[in-house]
C-alpha cells in the first residue's frame, strides 16, 4: 500500500486503486454494504463522519483494531472499481503536443 498526498490529506492506495482516505488524523472508508457487514463481524458498530467538506459520509475505521483495518483494507481492495484517469485539460494537450514537436525538431 502507499499513500499519496491529495487536497491537504492522504489517499491510501493498493495497486493504483485508492482505498481510504485519511484527514485529520482518522482514517474514512466508502460506506458500502460490505463494509457495514465487516464491521458487524469484528463486533463493531460503524461511526460515520466527513472526511472533508463536500465529501460524502464515510464509515471512520479505528487503526488500533488492526485486524478490522486489515480486513477492511482487503475489502475494499476486492470491491471499490480502479480510479478513473482524469481527463487532459486542452491546455495539458497543447503543451504536450508542442513539447512533442520541439523534439522531433532537434
Amino acid at each position: 500500500m502507499t499513500g499519496k498526498k491529495m487536497f491537504g490529506e492522504y489517499a491510501i492506495y493498493k495497486d493504483g486503486k485508492m482505498i481510504l482516505l485519511v484527514c485529520d488524523n482518522t482514517v474514512f472508508a466508502k460506506q458500502l454494504p460490505e463494509v457495514a457487514e465487516m464491521f458487524a463481524k469484528h463486533g463493531r458498530a460503524p461511526e460515520s463522519g466527513f472526511p472533508y467538506t463536500g465529501a460524502k459520509e464515510h464509515y471512520m475505521v479505528d487503526i488500533d483494531d488492526k485486524d478490522l483495518a486489515l480486513d477492511l483494507a482487503a475489502l475494499l481492495y476486492r470491491v471499490l472499481p480502479m480510479s478513473k484517469p482524469k481527463k487532459k485539460s486542452q491546455a495539458q494537450i497543447e503543451s504536450e503536443s508542442s513539447a512533442m514537436k520541439k523534439r522531433h525538431d532537434v
